[in-house]
């Protein structure tokens, strides 16, 4: 480039990165709206607030395809500009031309977007604080509710996108034809609330429950899942307030999960996808503890092929068959179930045609994996009704939200009232009122699904929802829809508060705080030094610049000794590795901490910390460790079974158990619960496949309480070792051992190896980590 152009590179920069910044923005924006037809802002907010782990890794690769590639069409065509034109005269004015287009571009695109997803409207509507939430709540911890002698089982079917809509007009659908045979005679004969209209009936869609989780969240706990903008949306270092920060998921509201779980049931949950995405992991397990089986946990329990991945994760055909094998489990236990699951192969774009559908409609695809999933559904359900248990089952099917899929329901006449699909099979009992057309929301199926369970409701409403089982009328006909819409768009200062979400930076930074594996490589006893390593950092964001350990002791004195650690690469690849000086330590005592500064400037005072007896954190064999603390005689060994201790444990380990006192015969006794108390020569242990439990004392007059539940006992695993009134188990699967030192009357440590794959030991957080063995 000669030097008369040289005199114009800052500005082709600058016009450069606007091309980019305007076609990147303009790109995304049409493949957004594209994409999703009736996105909103509380879409938008709830969903940069909640972790995109697990979203399917066919739209974000259409999303790149969308936006990189114009974006890369651009430089070239830029670089060719430059390099042609740059010695034409006007070359500066063009260059102008292009950052006023860019500018423009940029300026027309954000206006264009906040007009179709209301953005105006929407800040309006926050403006006024509505208090219909507030004014219509109905708290479900402070209502009486009267189950039935006998506990009915539940299955929830939440089916992706799926509207009554899908229907012909002569069954009350949109459509001239049906793709939904199946599902529209399943409604039709079971229970949709549809009175003496001979056609379906569903759920209206209200906002804050328009999109999957926002749909899970109304069906389960009669609320909308509504973040505000209000709510600080990004920390004060600049990052993402997302729910998976947050400590908790609306931890005050009582759900359906909740209910049920303190009633007995066992309840789990299904997912093709990875249960992350949109927050419903914490969800899900903070209210009704579910059992949380997604494609994660398919992959790890050998249920798919290693590597396996199609749109969101696994397929329907999948999780139907996963389905029939967990009701088959869970139809075995002496509780009553709950077994609930997320379709997906519906999902927009035009869903996923899998090895079952067919092309009965032709090129419309999404039409043809309508049909699919509602041949799949009416499967499920037969071979349901067809298994012993289903006399005392209710069944609940509902479209989790209206679809967003950008043309389906182009041809569908505009005054016409698309509703979620709702089925209701082999409830408690009918209606109060059979003959009456019920207008409802998404939002009463939480107090209708209890009332299909045969559970009386003292006033037949929770949160915002009825049970349409009784004659109680819903908001929406109390209201009206078009008033109950207009009252949710707008903000809920009494939903900010129920939301429990601390913005507080403090709380975000604790929320966030970084933590690590930390472990004990090495211990010379002569050279008053100890190896250390921290690895597996959580919720490190940033490059660290500098790390130091301390170790102090834990006896009272305020001796500390600090050393500089290594770093090695960076951010969750992050190693720190060093050796500490001794001198002066009680190593038997003592703790170990590890402060850091990132990049940022941030400064991290505990990522990593480990504690106690730092003799025995440095041994990773299950053998050598309770050997040693054997050896000693101070301490008393407390080892409790988690699942299963007895898969890898081989002849010879079996003699060395026996040679420390151990007489029961573990190793083949898989899956059984086993505890042992060991103090000297002293052994009291149990063996069998019920859950077990013992109460005993200590040399030094301290009271233990001792329990094991092995998974021939039961599917819920458990290890406890309760001293004093504290639970010292780690309760994780394998041998949990508790060290009680009878002379100090101070607990140790606490492990567990899991001898049942021998594959690492995990150690109590704030004294251990995860070690490789």
């Amino acid at each position: 480039m000669n030097s008369k152009s040289h005199k114009h590179i800052g500005l082709e920069i600058i016009t450069l990165v606007l091309l980019i910044a305007a076609t990147f923005l303009l790109t995304s924006i049409l493949w957004v709206l594209s994409i999703w037809s009736d996105l909103d802002v509380n879409e938008i907010i709830f969903h940069l607030k909640t972790p995109l782990s697990g979203a399917g890794n066919g739209i974000i690769t259409q999303y790149m395809l969308h936006t990189i590639i114009p974006v890369l069409f651009v430089v070239v065509l830029f670089i060719f500009a430059v390099i042609f034109l740059n010695k034409q005269k006007g070359f500066k004015t063009l260059l102008y031309i292009f950052i006023a287009a860019s500018v423009l571009t940029v300026v027309l695109s954000v206006a264009a977007f906040g007009q179709n997803v209301g953005l105006g409207k929407y800040i309006i509507e926050q403006i006024q604080d509505s208090p219909f939430i507030e004014e219509n709540y109905v708290d479900a911890s402070n209502v009486s509710l009267t189950f039935p002698d006998k506990k009915r089982n539940l299955v929830y079917l939440y089916l992706e996108s799926m509207e009554m809509s899908f229907s012909d007009r002569q069954n009350g659908g949109g459509f001239d034809f049906n793709c939904i045979p199946e599902l529209t005679d399943i409604a039709l004969e079971n229970e949709c609330f549809n009175g003496n209209s001979k056609t379906l009936n569903g759920g209206y869609v209200m906002p804050g429950t328009n999109f999957t989780m926002g749909g899970l969240f109304a069906q389960s706990s009669g609320l909308p899942l509504k973040l505000g903008i209000s709510d600080t949306m990004l920390d004060e270092h600049g990052g993402w307030d997302g729910m998976y920060a947050q400590p908790s998921f609306f931890s005050s509201i009582t759900t359906l999960g909740d209910i049920l779980n303190s009633e007995g049931y066992e309840q789990v949950i299904l997912f093709g996808s990875d249960a992350t995405f949109g927050g419903r992991r914490l969800y899900f397990e903070q209210h009704g503890k579910y059992e949380i089986k997604d494609y994660n946990y398919a992959l790890e329990n050998g249920w798919i092929p290693e590597n396996y991945f199609v749109f969101w994760g696994y397929e329907d055909e999948k999780i139907f068959s996963f389905a029939k094998n967990e009701l088959t489990r869970l139809s075995k236990q002496d509780k009553p179930f709950n077994l609930s699951l997320l379709t997906v192969d519906t999902h927009f774009e035009d869903g996923y045609v899998c090895r079952l559908c067919g092309d009965e409609f032709g090129d419309n695809q999404y039409a043809n994996v309508m049909a699919c999933s509602s041949r799949q559904v009416s499967e499920l359900i037969k071979w349901i009704q067809s298994q012993d248990f289903y006399e005392n089952t209710t069944i609940v099917i509902n479209g989790d939200h209206t679809t967003m899929d950008s043309d389906f329901c182009d041809e569908m006449p505009d005054d016409y009232n698309r509703k979620t699909y709702t089925a209701v099979i082999n409830p408690y009992s009918p209606p109060e009122n059979p003959d009456k057309e019920r207008i409802y929301t998404t939002m009463d199926n939480f107090p209708t699904t209890l009332g299909a369970l045969g559970i009386k409701i003292e006033g037949n409403r929770l949160g915002l929802g009825t049970d349409l089982f009784s004659a109680e009328p819903t908001l929406a006909e109390t209201y009206g829809v078009s008033k109950m819409y207009d009252e949710l768009k707008k903000k809920s200062k009494f939903m900010a508060k129920l939301s429990n979400i601390d913005s507080s930076a403090e709380e975000l930074y604790n929320s966030k705080n970084p933590q690590g594996d930390f472990a004990i490589n090495n211990i010379d006893e002569q050279a008053h030094t100890l190896t250390i390593s921290a690895r597996n950092f959580k919720n490190l964001d940033e490059t660290l610049t500098s790390a130091y350990a301390i170790i102090t002791g834990l006896s009272g004195d305020e001796h500390e000794n600090t050393t500089e650690l290594n770093i090695e690469n960076s951010r969750i690849d992050t190693v720190l590795e060093g050796t500490l000086s001794t001198e002066g330590m009680d190593i038997s005592n003592a703790r170990i901490y590890i402060k850091a500064t990132g990049q940022s400037g941030i400064d991290y005072p505990n990522i990593a910390e480990i504690s106690g007896n730092l003799y025995m954190c440095n041994i990773n064999y299950y053998l050598d460790y309770l050997l040693s603390a054997l050896a000693t005689g101070d301490y008393s060994v407390l080892m409790s079974v988690n699942g299963d201790a007895a898969m890898s444990l081989s002849d010879e380990e079996m003699e060395k158990l026996r040679n420390m006192g151990i007489r029961e015969d573990i190793q083949h006794s898989i899956g059984s619960s086993y505890y042992a108390v060991i103090t000297g020569d002293d052994v009291i242990e149990e063996l069998g496949d019920e859950k077990l439990k013992g109460e005993g004392t200590l040399p030094d007059g301290s009271t233990y309480s001792i329990t094991s539940q092995g998974e021939n006992a039961s599917k819920i695993l458990l290890s406890s070792v309760i001293i004093n009134g504290g639970d010292h188990s780690i309760n994780r699967r394998g041998l949990n051992i508790v060290l009680y030192n009878n002379t100090t009357g101070n607990v140790e440590d606490s492990v567990c190896f899991n001898t049942n794959y021998g594959l690492n030991v995990s150690r109590e957080p704030k004294r251990r980590g995860e070690v490789d063995i």
